[in-house]
């Protein structure tokens, strides 16, 4: 061979498979397990890939009900904006963007590896209740009065007690707490309930199939935890949160109409 020439590299030689031995390692008998528990999910994206599998249909759902609120939710707030006035424009907008990020809350919370902050899961076990004290800011800006602020304050006093006292454990024994979140919950009805009676009836019975299916929800979350009967409580959590949607849609409509002819 010339002086100066790399000699050719032969491969390596394998020793024979031993009968009875893994044909794989641990790590990639993990891998294989994993990637097989997930179909198609390498070309997703990485905060699906990371949320658990019976998790996936309600992130999904709830990022719909994000989605929906940023887009068609934006151009109700935009279109009560320039047509509206502009105390319903303010509540409106503050509607849209209160309903997105509860929604986003639940989006997001599966998807952390680390134990998620406790303040988070206090406004998530308290979803359908803090969803429906949004409403209140429109309902009372379209009636302008001083006592549909003053119903509109204590009905959204009442919302953020209930997942606050969750939070810091207040009062400490649990019979009391759960009095006082009872309490809170009976007060924010009853002011959506005084809210509600002067307006047209069709808004009244949109927002009431919300309430209906909040309610219901919250019928759920108080039983035993199952795949289908979550998925069927985030189901209703989205559902109740779409038509108070079309309520405020409705509700806005004609004071729209009416500036913009």
């Amino acid at each position: 061979m010339p002086q100066g020439d790399v000699p050719p590299r032969t491969p390596p030689s394998r020793s024979p498979h031993p009968p009875g031995a893994p044909t794989l390692t641990g790590a990639a008998w993990s891998r294989r397990r994993s990637s097989a528990l997930r179909p198609g999910l390498p070309h997703c994206p990485r905060w699906l890939r990371t949320t658990p599998h019976g998790q996936r249909a309600d992130v999904l759902l709830h990022l719909f009900a994000t989605l929906f609120f940023a887009l068609p939710g934006a151009a109700l707030a935009w279109a009560t904006c320039q047509h509206g006035t502009r105390l319903l424009a303010a509540a409106v907008l503050l509607f849209v963007l209160a309903q997105a990020l509860l929604h986003a809350l639940c989006v997001g919370q599966p998807a952390q590896r680390a134990t998620p902050h406790p303040l988070l899961l206090a406004l998530a076990g308290h979803l359908p209740w803090l969803l429906l004290a949004s409403v209140l800011l429109p309902l009372a800006a379209h009636q302008r009065t001083l006592a549909a602020a003053v119903l509109a304050a204590l009905g959204l006093l009442a919302a953020v007690l209930m997942p606050v006292s969750a939070w810091r454990a207040v009062p400490r024994r649990l019979p009391t707490r759960r009095g006082l979140q009872a309490a809170a919950a009976g007060l924010l009805l009853c002011v959506v309930i005084a809210l509600c009676a002067p307006l047209p009836l069709a808004v009244v019975a949109w927002q009431a199939a919300a309430l209906l299916a909040l309610a219901a929800s919250l019928a759920l979350q108080l039983r035993p935890l199952q795949t289908g009967r979550t998925l069927l409580r985030h189901v209703l959590v989205v559902l109740g949160s779409l038509l108070q949607f079309i309520a405020i849609a409705l509700l806005v409509a004609p004071s729209v109409a009416a500036t913009g002819g």
